[in-house]
């Protein structure tokens, strides 16, 4: 097992830009380097390092990484989540090396955009997280108010225990391209709203707030 970062084939590594994925050589000379995409011009970050080993944990849609490695400087983990739910073979000696976007902020992300594997020239696109809704539980909100302890409790439900499962996740989407129609349409019926948060919201919160605190 190796103590030490490999040494690059003919002195360089073939990078893929994890804006425009165009392969370049570069001269790496630190556990990360920046560069610049000679074809799109774009500025990233590039992470290299021998693997030691690595785990990864399936959960719903996406892959939890927990790569130990070993750089320049000694020993490290590299752990990030992929939302995609990728699973790149890096096995104990390969060389491997992670590229991150520029952020708006200024700032390199957290998470690498591009893991690849430079012995066996495979990589993989690590997708970030989905974006949040932008409204909360629609039928929720509607029948209940943007404040009320209904939406807090489903709303932390719907994030924390139903997108974290296949199942859950799946229903998640359905429930949000169904419900903005029955909102729009129970907004209108006060007796309705009414009802259906006695009959339905209220103790459907209840129990989850219970079972789930």
């Amino acid at each position: 097992m190796p103590r030490r970062l490999e040494p690059p084939p003919r002195g360089s590594y073939e990078i893929i830009c994890p804006y425009c994925k165009s392969k370049s050589p570069f001269l790496l000379s630190g556990d990360y380097s920046g560069a610049s995409c000679p074809s799109c011009g774009q500025r990233f970050r590039v992470f290299v390092a021998t693997v030691r080993a690595k785990r990864g944990r399936t959960s719903g849609m996406s892959r939890e990484y927990y790569i130990r490695t070993i750089t320049l400087s000694g020993e490290g983990v590299l752990r990030f989540v992929d939302y995609g739910g990728s699973d790149l073979d890096l096995r104990s000696c390969d060389v491997m090396y992670a590229s991150f976007k520029l952020g708006e902020n200024g700032f390199f992300a957290n998470s690498p955009s591009i893991l690849c594997n430079a012995t066996t020239h495979q990589f993989t696109e690590i997708r970030p997280p989905p974006p949040r809704p932008k409204s909360r539980c629609f039928i929720v909100t509607v029948t209940c108010g943007h404040d009320s302890w209904e939406v807090e409790t489903l709303s932390s439900f719907r994030d924390n225990v139903l997108s974290r499962n296949r199942i859950g996740f799946i229903f998640v989407m359905l429930y949000y391209r169904i419900s903005p129609y029955l909102a729009f349409y129970i907004m209108k019926k006060e007796k309705l709203k009414k009802g259906i948060r006695k009959t339905i919201v209220f103790p459907i919160a209840f129990v989850t707030s219970k079972l789930f605190r």
